[in-house]
């Protein structure tokens, strides 16, 4: 299932990065004249905050667990400044072993914020909560589990907080490609079982729109 989500969101990349090259191509027949210096300067002061949404795929581990995401990012900065901040959504799926040593699959809905400075290096911060987790109150299904597991981890339930993270990462923008390395504490747990490991490290690569 996560080598299925990595596939889909290269595959949609490739073809988004395929029809700007086309129009890219296409745009160099057309002649593009300015009155003056001034006139350019709007465009080449866009072209350096690059403010746009950006689609991405992510992959963050820790040890034999990961959790592989698709999603989206819309800014909330102004073109004047490089401080700001990106609402970030992303669809995943996550292998996360627990203190059982027994290993989870599940789906995420990763949903949060981005704050720092953000220009051709980055530098950020972001919290952010699982929506799938909070709507179903902590219930993560795992289809691997037969009863008799089930059985076993209900004597050991406990209340489920919130899944969630917090976290830091560094990017580097290429444009239109942007590729971030990060680290994140997560909060993974149901009222079945409790993650092992908190502390995730990944890769995020993203193109904007």
């Amino acid at each position: 299932m996560g080598i299925f989500i990595m596939k889909a969101g290269l595959i949609f990349i490739s073809l988004f990065l395929s029809s700007n090259y086309c129009y890219a191509v296409s745009s160099t027949s057309q002649s593009v004249s300015f009155s003056s210096t001034s006139d350019m300067l709007p465009v080449l002061y866009a072209s350096s905050n690059n403010i746009s949404p950006t689609i991405f795929i992510k992959n963050e581990i820790h040890g034999n667990d990961s959790i592989v995401s698709f999603g989206l990012e819309v800014p909330l900065k102004k073109s004047h400044s490089n401080f700001g901040a990106y609402v970030t959504s992303a669809l995943g799926y996550a292998e996360v072993t627990d203190k059982t040593n027994h290993q989870n699959n599940f789906l995420t809905l990763d949903t949060g914020l981005k704050f720092g400075y953000f220009s051709d290096i980055s530098i950020y911060g972001e919290v952010g909560i699982d929506l799938f987790d909070t709507f179903l109150n902590g219930e993560v299904f795992d289809s691997e589990k037969d009863d008799d597991e089930y059985d076993y981890h209900n004597t050991k339930s406990h209340d489920s907080d919130v899944d969630g993270y917090i976290g830091v990462g560094i990017g580097i923008d290429l444009k239109p490609i942007k590729v971030e390395a990060f680290t994140r504490i997560r909060q993974i747990d149901s009222h079945a079982w409790e993650a092992k490991e908190h502390i995730f490290s990944g890769i995020q690569v993203s193109i904007s729109l």
